[in-house]
């Protein structure tokens, strides 16, 4: 998560946004960044869960042709 972060960090800075003096504001954003961070962990979780699925399903037709 922390390397998406400093991307996204990167990302903003080369694209010319200044940060803000607003705390409010940063903070809105921060958890803007983490919430994303959290989307994108989850949506690998569940991709990994969905071939271990798939991975099972295979071992056991093998396993049940022994």
């Amino acid at each position: 998560m922390a390397s998406y972060q400093q991307n996204l960090s990167v990302a903003s800075s080369q694209n010319g946004n200044q940060p803000t003096d607003n705390p409010m504001v940063a903070a809105a954003q921060s958890s803007a960044q983490d919430a994303m961070a959290f989307q994108l962990w989850v949506s690998e979780q569940s991709h990994t869960l969905g071939r271990l699925k798939i991975f099972h399903t295979m071992a056991k037709s093998i396993n049940d042709q022994q």
